[in-house]
């Protein structure tokens, strides 16, 4: 009786512990500390942080593309795969920035839609967060809409479904 108890409660402490690793998306990785991602085949790559600082050279001044209050987003070019990329470096000052970011993973990597930008990948080592964007060649709708030089009419503006 004694060693059937024993054995029923090991086997319900590693069916928990199975569940609680299979159900949560970001969990805590015991090596880093950080706020892990599952990697899932169709979504987002993790890269690391040397690859994309490559592909910015280094986030130079000259690689920057825009910045908001989110953070500053830089143009870079990824070797391996011959892509130019729209990399989104969270600023450190912005007080949501994690929460922010962490949402922003989860939620745009399982959005596909023909009028947005897609989330190829992601990237939280030495203290930075990043997201790695396809890069939009003719700039962004922002850009076009409020153009000072080239004004878009009411009928390339509106296009109904």
């Amino acid at each position: 009786m004694f060693v059937s108890v024993i054995c029923t409660g090991i086997l319900v402490s590693l069916l928990l512990r199975r569940r609680r690793s299979k159900g949560r998306q970001i969990g805590e990785d015991a090596t880093t500390g950080e706020d892990e991602f599952e990697e899932q085949a169709a979504g987002p790559r993790r890269f690391r942080y040397s690859e994309l600082e490559a592909a910015t050279n280094f986030f130079s001044e000259e690689e920057k593309l825009g910045e908001g209050g989110f953070g500053s987003v830089y143009w870079g070019h990824l070797k391996d795969t011959d892509l130019h990329v729209a990399v989104k470096r969270v600023s450190k000052s912005s007080g949501q920035g994690r929460k922010e970011y962490n949402s922003e993973v989860k939620i745009i990597s399982q959005l596909r839609h023909r009028n947005l930008v897609q989330l190829i990948g992601w990237c939280h080592e030495r203290g930075e967060l990043l997201l790695v964007y396809q890069l939009m060649p003719n700039g962004s709708l922002n850009t076009h809409i409020h153009s000072q030089t080239n004004v878009m009419s009411w009928q390339l503006r509106y296009v109904p479904n």
